[in-house]
């Protein structure tokens, strides 16, 4: 709390962090009891009020109200401050700061400092009073000032003079002055912002000035930019001024309700939605459209085996609409036994007309049955039956439900979702449930319309197999992805159940069709051809993340003849062999991929075998093609190691940042912020939410970050790596963080063809 005389001035506060402000650092503050937070251990002799607008030489502050405060002779009015380090608070200030800097919404506050005026008094000359905070904050990198008014009923003191509101830097370049300051109109501030909430005023202040504006030359964007069709979680659109309260926002032609609109920024609730490109717009009470944009909505990824027992039995499992119900089994481990779980159904449904590739009736339902918190490993097994989720009776034939069936983690005695649990917030198991009807004649219907030539088309324009894949089973190899229903990282009866004698399989979406390649391997890692002893098929419809219907299409094209052709038999129906004609293996070609690249104080190695040290400080291309449609860039920057004697260090680099450029593939940009212990990942330039997992058990397999309908992959590999991966090309990079978080490898994969 601060004394009372009047000027008082708090002895330096030292803080846990170096506070960045404009170019320098600060680990020392003060506050000022006329309205002011002091930057570095500096004594000033400071007036009452402001001597004149800001710029000031050599005078570092952030003055949210500076003006001629007296709560020398008021018991009631207080000043208070102190420095914020609680989780919780830090939590409350970055989503304060993410609703004024969206684009920045990744960021997690490390340390705050609050300073709040409370109903203090003028000089002598009135008897309002005044309520206001000031609240810096940063995460070591990016530092922000934000001024918050509750109350403000006076302005001028006995001195003369009217307050100012704004910040100083103190090299005469950066500064900013508040509308208004120097006039008795300055109160108004409590009714007026840069956010669109009256009262709240927030900027950018680690670097040049930066406030928080409506437009800006991207026009409307969202944040996040990419998400689950789930939906359930909070969409920010901003970059274009809203200046109308009534605007309203679609998704695909669908209005969002109860969406809060501010003048710089929309905050809506995300619906669940499909898979896809979705088109965001946004109309004024005319229905003109103001702005649009559009939205990555993807099919997470299936993890139920954290869980179930027999996930296997269900995940891109088929069950027949007679059978009424399905089963579940937990596991007892610590995931089941010490968290509470939320049973919910996403629903998504659509028929089919096979003869001219037509869906209808799509439909997506999100369904709570009502069985309340759970304990997985107190409960033991749970039935759900059909009819909890849609009526049973009557079901149109050639109905077929996707289910998302989803435990949501929550915390004990609520509904609240926890953040997550080892980098997963809810986990999936995924069934497809349609009538025997349509199994048993589909096969027929889609025989008669395959042929040779068509088939001939379909493994043409499909990727060729790798021969032979490396034994580590990686989650990509050559740019193909690890089929999750048999993937040799896993165990247990259910994997690989339709590839009988494989260890694992891999795919890959054509650049060139709709289709996709299917191989399986043997446990040395050489391809199978030989369906009876588990081999994989070409695709017709690969399934896309992004792609709308993407899932539906694999379903009816390759999934339902399988089922219905071949069944769960031994595979030698006559019915079977069709499939397996019109669905070959495919092809398979030799790739020897040439690693070459940088690692930390950079030692470079080549195709051609030669391997070089390099020590320059800067931004470098490190390898580019002829024809200058692949180019990678990389910056440079003195290695810095406490550990190792200055003087040795003298000549060193490092690998701090790196950006690729893949011919019309988005540009992927890592950057390492050795202070933060902190990753960037940006593509296009876009600042991907994620939060990396930093103990290995987490990382069961992979954890993936970033997956478009362009085929470029993004996973954390391991603790201290991660791969990106470009699909049909082959091309494929291993990123490395040194455990001192000091500097990258980059390790790039190119294959020879």
């Amino acid at each position: 709390m601060m004394p009372r005389p009047l000027n008082s001035i708090t002895p330096p506060i030292g803080i846990n962090i170096r506070f960045p402000f404009f170019g320098q650092s600060y680990d020392v503050i003060r506050v000022y009891s006329h309205g002011l937070i002091l930057f570095g251990n500096v004594t000033y002799s400071l007036p009452h009020s402001p001597p004149g607008p800001f710029p000031l030489r050599d005078f570092v502050c952030a003055a949210p109200y500076w003006a001629d405060t007296d709560i020398s002779q008021d018991p009631s009015s207080n000043i208070f401050y102190r420095e914020i380090t609680d989780d919780d608070t830090l939590t409350r200030v970055s989503n304060m700061i993410r609703n004024g800097f969206p684009q920045l919404s990744t960021h997690r506050m490390l340390w705050a400092f609050v300073a709040t005026w409370d109903r203090v008094p003028g000089h002598l000359t009135n008897i309002g009073r005044n309520t206001y905070q000031a609240i810096i904050a940063t995460n070591g990198l990016y530092s922000f000032t934000i001024f918050l008014y509750n109350q403000l009923e006076w302005s001028a003191g006995a001195w003369g003079g009217y307050p100012q509101v704004g910040f100083n830097a103190g090299d005469q370049v950066n500064f900013f002055t508040l509308a208004n300051s120097f006039t008795a109109d300055v109160v108004s501030v409590v009714d007026d912002s840069n956010v669109g909430v009256p009262g709240q005023f927030f900027f950018l202040t680690n670097g040049n000035i930066s406030e928080v504006r409506c437009n800006s030359t991207q026009g409307l964007q969202s944040s996040p930019f990419r998400g689950s069709m789930h939906g359930g979680y909070q969409l920010r659109l901003f970059g274009i001024c809203f200046h109308e309260s009534s605007s309203t926002v679609e998704i695909n032609g669908n209005r969002i309700p109860d969406c809060q609109v501010t003048a710089v920024y929309i905050i809506c609730t995300m619906p669940m939605v499909s898979e896809g490109r979705l088109q965001i717009k946004i109309f004024d009470a005319g229905r003109n459209v103001i702005g649009q944009t559009e939205f990555l909505s993807f099919m997470p990824e299936t993890n139920a085996d954290l869980i179930l027992s027999n996930h296997g039995e269900l995940d891109n499992a088929l069950l027949l609409l007679e059978d009424r119900r399905l089963h579940l089994h937990f596991l007892r481990n610590a995931l089941t036994t010490n968290y509470l779980f939320r049973l919910v159904i996403y629903d998504y449904t659509t028929q089919y007309i096979v003869e001219n590739g037509t869906f209808y009736n799509i439909d997506t339902k999100k369904i709570d049955i009502g069985v309340g918190s759970l304990n997985l490993s107190t409960l033991g097994n749970l039935t759900i039956n059909f009819q909890s989720i849609f009526p049973v009776t009557g079901e149109p034939r050639d109905r077929v439900h996707l289910l998302d069936i989803s435990f949501e983690l929550i915390l004990s005695n609520t509904t609240s979702q926890v953040i997550s649990w080892k980098g997963a917030r809810e986990f999936i198991v995924r069934p497809f449930i349609a009538s025997f009807s349509l199994v048993s004649s589909y096969c027929p219907a889609w025989t008669a319309l395959q042929s040779d030539t068509n088939t001939r088309n379909l493994t043409s324009l499909i990727p060729s197999c790798p021969c032979r894949v490396r034994t580590t089973w990686d989650d990509e190899q050559f740019g193909f992805n690890a089929d999750p229903v048999c993937n040799a990282r896993k165990s247990g009866m259910w994997n690989c159940r339709f590839h009988r004698g494989a260890r694992g399989c891999y795919r890959m979406k054509s650049t060139r069709s709709d289709g996709g390649a299917h191989c399986c391997y043997d446990n040395s890692g050489v391809m199978i051809t030989d369906r009876r002893r588990g081999s994989g098929s070409s695709k017709a419809h690969y399934p896309e993340t992004l792609k709308a219907l993407s899932t539906y299409r694999h379903f009816f094209s390759d999934l339902l003849p399988y089922y219905s052709c071949c069944g769960s038999s031994t595979e030698t129906l006559p019915t079977c062999q069709q499939y397996i004609r019109y669905r070959p293996s495919g092809t398979c070609v030799n790739l020897i991929p040439i690693p070459t690249g940088g690692r930390g104080d950079p030692h470079f190695s080549t195709f051609d075998g030669n391997s070089y040290t390099f020590n320059g400080h800067g931004e470098y291309i490190l390898l580019k093609s002829i024809d200058g449609q692949f180019e990678i860039q990389v910056r440079l920057a003195p290695l810095v190691n406490e550990s190792v004697s200055p003087v040795s260090m003298n000549n060193a680099a490092a690998i701090i940042a790196f950006v690729i450029r893949n011919e019309d593939q988005p540009r992927v940009q890592f950057e390492l912020f050795s202070k933060l212990r902190l990753i960037e990942i940006r593509v296009d330039e876009k600042l991907l939410e994620f939060t990396p997992l930093t103990e290995q058990d987490e990382l069961l397999s992979s954890s993936l970050i970033y997956t478009d309908d362009r085929q470029l992959i993004i996973r954390q590999s391991d603790v201290n790596s991660y791969s990106i991966s470009y699909g049909e090309s082959g091309i494929q990079f291993i990123v490395d963080v040194r455990s001192q978080f000091d500097f990258l490898d980059l390790i790039s994969i190119i294959p020879n063809t």
